[in-house]
């Protein structure tokens, strides 16, 4: 699987795959009670939340390398773009699913000997699945 954000991207040309991924939605729901009614009344108000959350392992050839990484991976990302996760399905056809215009939340890096960590945290309001 190959995942970029606003065009970066984030596992080497997705060499590493992710660990944990979860692609969850929310979705704004009205409860409106009804008088001398058992049940209330439920209104589907759309505004869908999309997160997507996943970690990554990546190796690097020297410690030097990989502390660096972890320092600048914030900076590198920015707040804002599409987060796009490209895989190959059951059927060996490639499926793009395009997140628009999604936020990172949060990255947390970590660091054990050449090794790096990231554990992300996206929400996107659009979602975009293409299959060639």
């Amino acid at each position: 699987m190959i995942i970029t954000f606003a065009g970066t991207p984030l596992n080497a040309g997705g060499r590493e795959s992710p660990s944990g991924l979860r692609i969850s939605v929310r979705r704004m729901v009205q409860v409106a009670p009804v008088l001398r009614s058992a049940a209330a009344k439920l209104f589907a108000r759309g505004n869908r939340v999309w997160s997507i959350s996943f970690s990554l392992a990546i190796e690097y050839t020297n410690h030097g390398a990989a502390i660096a990484a972890i320092v600048e991976i914030e900076a590198l990302l920015g707040e804002q773009g599409d987060l796009v996760l490209e895989a190959i399905g059951t059927g060996g056809a490639a499926q793009t699913i395009t997140f628009e215009n999604a936020v990172l939340e949060s990255v947390e890096p970590g660091l054990l000997g050449r090794t790096t960590f990231y554990a992300y945290v996206f929400h996107a309001s659009n979602r975009k699945d293409l299959t060639p």
